[in-house]
């Protein structure tokens, strides 16, 4: 198909989906534009749904491990060592040793990097809303290869407007190890240092050894011995038999082949 501005009598997906007129064909691009920002709401849905997860399993382990267990609860206190061990390392990262010394925004940002396997319902859950967003795409797809003008716009238009209300949130890296800013600076340095300096900076050639110029010495071209030519090739003088005329040769008894 080619690119068309088609308004009257065009089919979109089935015959039933036929324009007949101006007003069908603006709530239809009305319906797509809509259609693709429904698709933006699912694509943030499923990040804050994977956001609820994280905290839901982070504060699991605050309040199991700042719990107070009896002594004589053997289960809960492995419950709870097992919590602590999983939280100090990620806690160190900020500079905390001990549980005690932090408080709960410090404890639950900790125990937010502790990796988890969703549930079977929760990932029911997350696979139904992907199910969903494929099915979408593929309709919007399927929309876009009819190449028709006002139905492609519209599909622009829909995704600027998603992505303008669902990708407007709060960017931060509170969520990242802390190395992972130093790693990009320093990525970054590497590429500006390389760009302004290929060969290297000067101050990496003060520890080499300077060259003066009159201790250089010139090269002198190394020239091959030339190969003396060889005459032709001596032949071998062949064996004085065969150099023999027939007549010249003994003549051999028939007794003598009788004995061999």
């Amino acid at each position: 198909m080619l690119w068309n501005w088609n308004v009257v009598d065009s089919c979109f997906l089935s015959s039933q989906w036929q324009i007949t007129g101006n007003g069908m064909l603006a709530g239809s691009c009305v319906g797509i534009i809509f259609l693709v920002i429904l698709l933006e709401a699912l694509r943030r849905m499923t990040k804050e749904y994977d956001r609820y997860l994280i905290r839901m399993n982070a504060e699991k382990h605050v309040a199991i491990a700042t719990a107070v267990v009896p002594e004589n609860n053997i289960r809960l206190q492995e419950a709870k060592t097992r919590a602590l061990d999983l939280i100090r390392p990620h806690l160190q990262m900020t500079g905390l040793d001990e549980v005690q010394d932090a408080d709960r925004d410090a404890l639950l940002q900790a125990a937010a990097h502790i990796a988890f396997r969703p549930t079977t319902w929760n990932q029911i859950y997350r696979a139904m809303l992907h199910t969903t967003i494929f099915a979408i795409g593929y309709i919007l797809m399927l929309l876009a290869m009819y190449y028709n003008g006002f139905v492609i716009i519209s599909i622009f238009m829909g995704a600027y407007l998603g992505s303008f209300f669902f990708s407007w949130e709060v960017l931060s890296a509170s969520h990242l190890p802390p190395t992972l800013g130093a790693e990009a600076r320093a990525c970054f340095k590497a590429v500006r240092k390389f760009i302004k300096h290929p060969c290297g900076t000067p101050d990496e050639f003060q520890g080499l050894p300077q060259v003066q110029p009159q201790e250089l010495q010139p090269v002198q071209p190394q020239v091959s011995p030339q190969v003396q030519p060889q005459g032709p090739p001596q032949v071998k003088q062949p064996h004085a038999l065969a150099q023999a005329h027939p007549q010249e040769l003994p003549p051999m008894h028939p007794q003598g082949l009788a004995e061999v």
